[in-house]
């Protein structure tokens, strides 16, 4: 195993054949928001964009340091392998809400997400009573009882699903 000093990473997002795609400057490059630390190859970060649902094909190389190589002389030695990433839709809206029961208005919550569009799906476990969700996310009723109440709510779009739990504090 060689000393991880001795390794350089660097990550691109690639086509399906594994060549670079490159920006307008000619070099390859990461998603936005995304970086690879060249020390450990961990790529983190937020990703700057919401075509929820879309994939990347991140193309991850090692490689020994040219003054590191084990013999002097040899070509570089590389290794890669790829990384599928997914963009996964983000909930942006607030996890906490007040709601009260006995009142004449109805108590509106809308969950707000990172995604626009059509195709968003919503689904919603365990509301106070009284309360339901609409299939575009919005939480509206008159609740029935008082009382700390927690829900997993998920927004799904093709195959890419997210979920939050949301705490509603019940009260007169």
């Amino acid at each position: 195993m060689p000393d991880p000093d001795d390794i350089e990473y660097r990550a691109y997002y690639a086509y399906s054949n594994g060549v670079a795609i490159t920006n307008e400057a000619g070099q390859p490059y990461l998603p936005g928001g995304l970086a690879c630390d060249p020390h450990t190859g961990t790529i983190s970060g937020t990703i700057a964009t919401n075509l929820v649902g879309a994939y990347y094909r991140i193309q991850l190389e090692a490689e020994y340091k040219t003054n590191n190589l084990p013999v002097q002389g040899l070509p570089p030695i590389r290794g890669t392998t790829n990384v599928w990433l997914v963009v996964l839709p983000a909930f942006t809206s607030p996890d906490s809400f007040d709601l009260r029961v006995n009142t004449p208005f109805t108590n509106v919550v809308t969950l707000s997400t990172n995604l626009y569009g059509n195709g968003l799906r919503y689904a919603v476990t365990s509301l106070p009573p009284g309360v339901t969700m609409t299939t575009n996310g919005v939480i509206s009723g008159r609740p029935s009882r008082t009382g700390n109440y927690t829900s997993t709510v998920s927004i799904s779009y093709g195959a890419a699903t997210a979920s939050q739990s949301l705490r509603f504090t019940v009260g007169n």
